[in-house]
């Protein structure tokens, strides 16, 4: 079944994946871009203001009076008002109100009053996170479904770097991503061990440059392209959950191994469900097991090799890809449906 599908998000990183990946089912999409202020004391004022940050409400009560679509998709939208929603659903009660979440729901950062107001008039809630589903039901949602995260196969694949490249992305332990102080201290126990290790993200991390001697601090973010090239120039990579999300999976869980490299995660239940423990991947329960299974695996190139590639075909072979969880989360909607 091919559908129409309006597609409200912002116009980069994961949330443009997912879209991308719709149209490569097949499906017609019209996109509805909306943007954040840069500024972040910006957005906390008027987002704690109760005000329209992203102006979603006024461009989608323009939109919609076209009453074309089958399916109406919001990623991760927290502006959005409830009575713009009922009147929404009113107008186009044909149509079915999809809310997709990659983030903890009930972390207040993620959230708004407008967001948890409008969780009952959503025909379904998808989410990456598998403690959500019971609070959303809790909140009144009409349905909830449970997808693990996913990689985006025309960027999260493997690369081979240029001489140039190598220089500029290699490193022997790498990590990507926000700065957390516990996630920092390991990294710079490892430092402090022998391991040398190098960190590509923003915020916090300037602070640290100068930790020590076998530390690198790449004080930005990179993204697309460049964040696969800098997984590809790592040995290992690191991937650590962030514990203000509850993470038991991030979206780094298939990113890294889809790339064709050697994860070193930290051990959850979804992780061992996800990854098969040395075989597909490596996992860590503290300090110690971390700083063991990087310095045996540094030490242990094929082995390591082996166990990044096995990696590699579990995101092929199981479907990983932005495009099987969204034909899931689409097989699942209209499933549903049929039954009512």
């Amino acid at each position: 079944m091919k559908l129409r599908i309006l597609y409200c998000g912002v116009d980069d990183g994961t949330c443009r994946h997912r879209g991308n990946a719709l149209v490569r089912l097949g499906h017609t999409v019209e996109f509805l871009n909306y943007r954040y202020p840069h500024d972040p004391w910006l957005y906390r004022l008027k987002k704690y203001a109760g005000l329209d940050v992203s102006g979603i409400n006024a461009l989608l009560q323009s939109t919609m009076t076209r009453n074309e679509y089958d399916v109406v998709w919001f990623d991760k939208c927290v502006d959005l008002h409830p009575n713009v929603l009922r009147r929404m659903r009113k107008h186009a009660s044909h149509c079915k109100f999809v809310h997709y979440s990659p983030d903890d729901m009930f972390n207040t950062q993620n959230s708004t009053p407008r967001y948890v107001a409008c969780i009952p008039w959503y025909d379904l809630h998808v989410t990456t996170k598998s403690y959500n589903v019971q609070e959303l039901r809790d909140c009144g949602a009409q349905d909830v479904f449970f997808v693990d995260n996913a990689y985006e196969p025309t960027v999260h694949r493997p690369v081979v770097l240029t001489e140039k490249e190598n220089a500029l992305y290699q490193a022997d332990v790498g990590f990507l991503g926000a700065y957390e102080c516990e996630r920092a201290e390991m990294i710079k126990r490892l430092a402090q061990q022998g391991i040398r290790v190098r960190v590509w993200g923003g915020g916090g991390w300037s602070k640290i440059k100068s930790w020590h001697p076998n530390l690198r601090i790449e004080p930005r973010a990179v993204l697309e392209e460049d964040y696969a090239k800098a997984i590809c120039g790592m040995k290992i990579c690191l991937a650590f959950l962030r514990k203000v999300n509850r993470d038991l999976q991030t979206t780094r869980t298939m990113e890294i191994p889809a790339c064709g490299v050697f994860m070193l995660a930290e051990r959850t239940d979804e992780h061992l469900r996800l990854f098969e423990e040395g075989v597909e991947a490596a996992f860590f329960s503290s300090f110690e097991e971390l700083f063991e299974k990087c310095r045996y695996y540094l030490a242990h190139e094929e082995e390591r090799r082996r166990i990044a590639q096995a990696g590699y075909q579990r995101c092929l072979r199981d479907g990983y890809s932005n495009d099987h969880r969204m034909k899931q989360a689409l097989d699942y909607l209209f499933a549903q449906a049929a039954l009512e």
